[in-house]
């Protein structure tokens, strides 16, 4: 199909120089005007849509901080690491080195023995 911007905008009542912006990509049409350009073009508006998928919010990260890293603290930490930015913070610089290390086994032993 072959036609001028003049005979756009009389077909459609939409301003040249919207037609120019929207031609340009610095103009985003309305409803109505896609509607319009739609009916004289003859083409599926719906096909000008594209359909993006909803992230859950539950993937949203959070920066979280736990205080403790006792059984509850490090637990928690843990669960929430799953999907989130978990720092776990504790008073005992023994518990902070083995973290720190990734000595997860003698980290065991705090639970059991105190």
């Amino acid at each position: 199909m072959s036609i001028s911007q003049a005979e756009l905008a009389k077909n459609t009542g939409i301003n040249r120089s919207v037609l120019s912006n929207l031609e340009n990509q610095t103009h985003t049409p309305s409803m109505d005007q896609l509607q319009a350009l739609s009916e004289v073009l003859e083409f599926d508006p719906t096909a000008m849509f594209k359909e993006e998928p909803v992230a859950p919010s539950a993937t949203k990260n959070y920066n979280i901080a736990v205080a403790g890293t006792g059984y509850v603290g490090l637990s928690l930490a843990v669960l929430l690491a799953h999907h989130n930015i978990v720092t776990a913070v504790d008073i005992l610089p023994e518990k902070v080195e083995k973290l720190n290390n990734y000595m997860f086994n003698a980290i065991n032993s705090f639970y059991l023995c105190g």
